[in-house]
């Protein structure tokens, strides 16, 4: 089991997953709750030196930074290996078709 905990950060402390293959994250209209409700799921990532990487929530986390400027943002660090990283951003990319420049992006970064 994995140990997690729950923080508070700077959103621009928080980089994509280096696994992540998706290009745009599409119009964040219909994530405008976030003003005044935060988030319904907390977005999830791993320490990486002072900084930290997402393992999912990016849409989130760039709604955080539209709609609550200079807020801080909560975030649920774990220790996530790279293998935890990459599987999560195949499953996310299940739901909507990728490019095929985002295909090639997401085969490189896995034989890398």
């Amino acid at each position: 089991m994995t140990l997690e905990t729950l923080i508070t950060v700077d959103p621009g402390q928080v980089d994509p997953n280096p696994y992540q293959t998706r290009l745009e994250l599409d119009d964040l209209a219909d994530l405008a709750s976030i003003r005044d409700k935060g988030f319904l799921q907390t977005p999830k990532a791993r320490r990486a030196g002072d900084r930290y990487q997402l393992q999912f929530g990016h849409r989130r986390r760039a709604a955080w930074m539209q709609f609550r400027p200079g807020e801080p943002m909560p975030l649920i660090v774990a220790d996530l290996d790279d293998r935890d990283m990459a599987e999560r951003a195949a499953l996310e990319n299940l739901h909507k078709p990728l490019s095929a420049i985002e295909k090639a992006r997401g085969i490189q970064r896995f034989l890398a």
